[in-house]
């Protein structure tokens, strides 16, 4: 269903395609079009929550935001995640959303990371792209790869644990302690998107494969 809120100018509406043998959520915002805008969303996060941002741009714009695999409403691979992964179902995705087009896409955080290094491997595919704070990760080493493969594979070891809350209380109050500047009501909006509702309460909508050490090295 749509998650609004007051003072929401555009509704979101919500669709499912199949990816590279994957259910994604696709979240459009704007008039239907074949040339959206596409917004890819950040680590723990999921398009849901660009709502502040589309309710910032013109009301006639077309958007169109993915759940990147294993977060929000698209399917997960209780497997280990990697960035190649990221680069096909992007480019499977522009294939669907932009078809005739060349992408304007707007990236955050993970989302900035990857569309950059896609517009590097794909150049002629984008017509122009922006990335908010997708820095990537700190600079790696090669020496550090058998301490990060002995890494991986204990971790492989372990069971995995999904975060659960008993109600989003606490889940709003951790949100609002990291960023004073959210207000109570985005706050619960970021919560509710970032859930989804579970016999004990609510579980965090992210594949906890996604905690996982990455084993090969990013550079």
């Amino acid at each position: 269903g749509l998650h609004a809120v007051p003072g929401f100018v555009s509704a979101p509406r919500h669709e499912f395609v199949e990816i590279r043998g994957l259910r994604h959520r696709i979240t459009r915002w704007g008039p239907p079009s074949d040339d959206p805008i596409v917004l890819l969303h950040g680590f723990l996060d999921n398009a849901a929550t660009f709502q502040f941002l589309v309710d910032a741009l013109p009301a006639d714009w077309s958007f169109a935001a993915p759940d990147w695999r294993g977060f929000g409403g698209s399917q997960d691979t209780k497997q280990p995640y990697w960035f190649p992964d990221y680069f096909g179902d992007l480019e499977a995705l522009l294939d669907v959303l932009v078809p005739r087009h060349r992408a304007r896409v707007i990236g955050h955080s993970m989302g900035g990371n990857i569309g950059l290094l896609y517009a590097g491997i794909r150049t002629q595919r984008l017509r122009w792209i922006v990335s908010l704070e997708g820095f990537g990760l700190p600079r790696s080493q090669p020496e550090q790869a058998p301490d990060r493969y002995a890494q991986w594979l204990d971790q492989l070891r372990e069971p995995r644990k999904v975060a659960v809350y008993p109600d989003l209380t606490r889940l709003e109050k951790t949100l609002r302690l990291r960023n004073p500047r959210l207000t109570a009501e985005r706050a619960a909006f970021i919560a509710r998107v970032w859930t989804r509702p579970v016999e004990a309460g609510h579980e965090l909508a992210a594949d906890p494969f996604h905690r996982l050490v990455n084993p090969t090295l990013y550079r």
